[in-house]
């Protein structure tokens, strides 16, 4: 008998599991749960707002940044002005590079000179760059010949492909008002002759910037009688003249793309 009555109770308590629950009682969800879920879902509702504004916003910095990166690159006009000179020293190949940028007279007004796009505001400097030819690389210099000087730029860029400046050696001629010297004759290309040929074929630098700074050799010529008639307040930041300078070094690491490393940037933040 007992054994007929478990069976009964667990037949009944079965089919009541199983039995769809029905009528207004058991279809009513309690009200702090009901609470619970409405602040859940309004807090994923207001989580996914936030997301998208912030996405949003972060892609309108990301569009002024990149348009003012197009920009400067616009104006700082990079181009590769002659065609790659090749010059042999035995059984090693030297190519150099003539460059030209422009960049501002004034980095102060540099926001001004911007928005105008003010050609008059700015000066043209040149470089050039004294690097070895690898084998390999021979037949891809000399496609540069018939290029325009912009695109020789842009493909010397994109081939040299730089990440840092570390293999780059910038030289300063420090004046009194001479440009660099010229990358062969002024300088001898064997390890002995010149100090540049020593940091080239001793391995201890992939390239060589040779600057004509700021008003010497081939860059823009800039007297102080021109400066006064153009621009009668310049002269207000004779003191800033290391300041400009030094932000002109900055022009052309950015022509090759070159991000500044860490250790530059503690040397920075320690001034």
């Amino acid at each position: 008998t007992d054994t007929v009555v478990s069976s009964t109770e667990s037949t009944t308590a079965t089919k009541k599991a199983t039995e769809p629950r029905t009528g207004w009682l058991h279809n009513t969800v309690p009200k702090a749960r009901q609470k619970q879920q409405q602040q859940q879902q309004l807090q994923q509702t207001l989580r996914g707002r936030m997301i998208s504004n912030t996405m949003n916003d972060n892609k309108d910095i990301s569009d002024k940044k990149h348009l003012l990166y197009e920009m400067k690159v616009k104006q700082r006009d990079h181009r590769i002005i002659a065609q790659p000179a090749f010059h042999a020293n035995g059984d090693t190949q030297f190519v150099v590079t003539e460059h030209k940028i422009s960049v501002p007279i004034a980095y102060d007004n540099q926001e001004k000179i911007d928005e105008k796009e003010d050609k008059e505001g700015r000066i043209d400097v040149y470089f050039s760059v004294l690097e070895i030819v690898k084998d390999d690389d021979i037949g891809w210099w000399k496609s540069l010949n018939n290029k325009s000087p912009k695109e020789r730029a842009e493909l010397y860029v994109k081939k040299i492909d730089l990440k840092d400046a570390n293999g780059l050696m910038l030289y300063l001629q420090g004046g009194p008002g001479f440009g660099s010297p010229a990358p062969v004759s002024g300088l001898g290309l064997s390890s002995t002759g010149s100090w540049a040929g020593k940091a080239l074929l001793g391995n201890y630098y992939e390239r060589i910037i040779l600057m004509d700074q700021r008003g010497t050799g081939k860059s823009t010529p800039i007297t102080k009688q021109w400066l006064e008639k153009k621009y009668p307040d310049l002269f207000l930041l004779d003191r800033q003249d290391d300041k400009m300078n030094t932000q002109t070094l900055e022009e052309i690491r950015l022509s090759f793309n070159v991000t500044k490393n860490e250790g530059e940037k503690v040397m920075e933040a320690e001034k």
